[in-house]
C-alpha cells in the first residue's frame, strides 16, 4: 500500500513541475533557448501515462460491493489520483447493481477511460449498465 501511494504521489508531483525558458531582453538567446523551448513543448506534451487499477480476481471473487465503495470514497477523497486513472478493470468479482452507484460516481469524478466489467457473479443487471452509461454521458 506504501509502495502505490509513494508511486501515485510521485507522478503527481512529476506532473505539477514546469520548465522554464531563458529569455534575454525579451529574445530567446540563440541556441540554448531554442533547444529549451524545444524540450518545454515536448515536456509539456508528456503528461504521465494514465494509471491502470486491475481489480480482477483469479478463481474467488474476493472484491465486493462494500469494497469497491471504500475505494471510490478514497479516490473522490483524493483528486489528484483520481486525475491519474485511466482505465478500471473488475473481471470475476462479486459485484452487483449496488456497485453501479459508485462507479457511477468514480466515472463522473475522474477521466475514467476504460472500466472492463465481466464475469462477476452475481453481476450488473441492465439497470446497472444503464446507471453507468448515464455517468459516462454526464462526464
Amino acid at each position: 500500500d506504501g509502495d502505490v501511494k509513494g508511486l501515485l504521489l510521485s507522478l503527481v508531483k512529476r506532473r505539477r513541475r514546469r520548465v522554464r525558458i531563458r529569455r534575454d531582453e525579451g529574445r530567446r538567446c540563440g541556441r540554448r533557448a531554442r533547444a529549451g523551448a524545444a524540450s518545454a513543448a515536448a515536456n509539456a506534451a508528456a503528461a504521465p501515462p494514465p494509471l491502470t487499477l486491475n481489480l480482477s480476481g483469479p478463481g474467488g471473487a474476493v472484491w465486493g460491493d462494500g469494497e469497491m465503495a471504500a475505494l471510490v470514497r478514497r479516490l473522490v477523497g483524493r483528486p489528484a489520483i483520481a486525475a491519474l486513472l485511466g482505465e478500471l478493470w473488475v473481471h470475476h468479482t462479486s459485484l452487483s447493481d449496488e456497485a453501479a452507484s459508485p462507479l457511477s460516481e468514480l466515472i463522473r469524478a475522474s477521466p475514467l477511460r476504460e472500466l472492463h466489467v465481466s464475469d462477476c457473479n452475481p453481476g450488473l443487471s441492465l439497470d446497472g449498465v444503464e446507471a453507468l452509461a448515464a455517468a459516462a454521458e454526464e462526464a
